[in-house]
């Protein structure tokens, strides 16, 4: 797994005195931000498979307008910033599946979808 927070952990995990357990928010900020359709696009351009998508007028109560993760606290303590984009998070996500295929297969195949709200 190569997302950018695993990045964090690895620092965590090299100097365990410096962390005392805290929760910190990561992500990329607003300049690795990026909306559902942006994150299909670069879905698409990775996999080369159309993904058909179309406006939903109804929300549920947990939809999200905008979130953007402040990660200054991660910053302070550990030294940590975004380092990859979200095109390369992509990549490196669908990487990690292909590597990994067998696994996440057998993974799908013993849980089934959880139930959407409509």
């Amino acid at each position: 797994m190569c997302a950018t927070s695993f990045d964090l952990v690895l620092l965590q995990l090299e100097a365990p005195g410096r962390w005392d357990g805290r929760i910190y928010n990561v992500g990329g900020g607003n300049g690795g931000s990026v909306s559902l359709r942006e994150l299909t696009g670069l879905c698409v351009q990775e996999t080369g498979k159309a993904v058909p998508i179309a406006a939903v007028p109804e929300t549920v109560g947990v939809d999200l307008r905008i979130y953007v993760s402040d990660a200054r606290k991660a910053a302070v303590d550990f030294g940590w910033h975004p380092s990859r984009d979200p095109a390369r998070i992509v990549h490196d996500i669908r990487a990690w599946i292909e590597e990994y295929e067998g696994a996440v297969e057998s993974l799908l195949e013993h849980s089934s979808p959880p139930e959407l709200p409509r």
